[in-house]
């Protein structure tokens, strides 16, 4: 199975990822729409793409009561089912990187996240600075597989109210 992976010294916080995701997945160029986010932390120095990470474990999967979040059987990946989502959210509170995100687009409400783009993500096709991949996570450690160390999981954590609204 394929997961998006983050260089983080690559990055220089264009947010050309969440152009392309918005529009690719919601034809209109609106932050929000985008199923990735990039928080910046001035202090640290960083530029921090945040894909879902398609934890083996899943939280989002564990919280969901009605198991709207199912496995794509192509990508591997953890899809939202809309037509079982009941949009409690949940998924979003246990998400421990803030890569669920809920919008609303033509009076509708939905919750959305990565779902690789069936297999060919648009978001690493476009990322100029090559620090975002799409990689065979069986080659890569757990740590970089979800491209977080401590210092970035202390960005999410001070951020992740940023995150969830951005």
């Amino acid at each position: 199975m394929k997961k998006i992976v983050v260089d983080l010294g690559k990055c220089t916080g264009c947010k050309s990822c969440q152009i392309i995701c918005a529009l690719t997945k919601e034809s209109e160029a609106n932050y929000d729409f985008a199923r990735i986010k990039v928080l910046k932390d001035d202090s640290m120095g960083l530029s921090v793409p945040i894909p879902c990470a398609q934890c083996l474990d899943a939280p989002c999967v564990e919280a969901c009561p009605v198991e709207a979040i199912v496995l794509d059987p192509e990508t591997g990946a953890k899809v939202i089912d809309d037509g079982e989502c009941v949009l409690c959210e949940a998924c979003v509170t246990a998400c421990p990187f803030g890569a669920i995100s809920v919008i609303t687009k033509g009076g509708q409400i939905k919750v959305i996240k990565c779902d690789l783009c069936r297999g060919d993500p648009e978001c690493v096709k476009h990322c100029e600075s090559d620090a975002i991949m799409f990689r065979e996570a069986s080659e890569m450690a757990e740590e970089r597989t979800h491209g977080l160390g401590e210092k970035l999981l202390e960005v999410i954590r001070v951020n992740k109210g940023f995150v969830a609204g951005a």
